[in-house]
């Protein structure tokens, strides 16, 4: 009876060992897929979640601006105009990137606008010109990195006026799909 009893231990025992070898190969082949994977995936790319936000919406966003009232570049100085801009965003979260950095497009659309002359504004190859000058402005406006920006004393009001501030964030696709009026009137 004894020695039955050291055969089924010692039998135990083999299979109890075995058990174990297949418990440690098992987490040894984990570990090493677990870190084959942490070190041949490719890279993080914020860069990748940045451009998912601007997948193009089903469904057309559109942003009224307010009018924009400036004088004319002509001669004399005596004509005006008013335009209204409606801007077809790419969207939603492009429409919230817009209206973080409004300030600064209504400021480059309005020396924009100041800039043209009635001529330019009265056909329409003129006009398309000047929505497509919205458009890339806007557009520059929304993607341009403000952090990068030089610091703005007398010696850098010049650079600063001249180009962008700051560095392109990422290539992105335009953020503005159209531009349309929705009112030019030119005196």
């Amino acid at each position: 009876m004894s020695g039955n009893t050291s055969e089924k231990a010692e039998e135990g025992k083999k299979k109890g060992g075995k058990g174990l070898l297949i418990g440690i190969l098992a987490v040894v082949l984990a570990g090493g897929g677990g870190a084959g994977w942490f070190f041949l995936k490719p890279p993080h790319d914020p860069d990748a979640e940045k451009l998912a936000l601007y997948k193009p919406s089903p469904e057309p966003v559109f942003v009224t601006l307010e009018p924009f009232t400036v004088n004319l570049a002509d001669e004399g100085g005596d004509r005006m105009a008013q335009v209204a801009v409606v801007l077809q965003m790419q969207n939603a979260y492009a429409e919230s990137e817009l209206k973080k950095v409004m300030p600064v497009v209504r400021s480059k659309l309005l020396k924009l606008l100041s800039s043209q002359k009635s001529e330019q504004l009265l056909t329409e190859k003129g006009k398309e010109a000047v929505a497509e000058a919205i458009k890339q402005r806007t557009i520059e406006a929304i993607h341009w990195d403000k952090s990068s920006a030089p610091a703005q004393g007398a010696e850098h009001k010049d650079a600063a006026a001249a180009a962008p501030a700051g560095k392109p964030l990422i290539v992105v696709p335009d953020s503005v799909v159209a531009v349309h009026f929705n009112q030019m009137l030119v005196q």
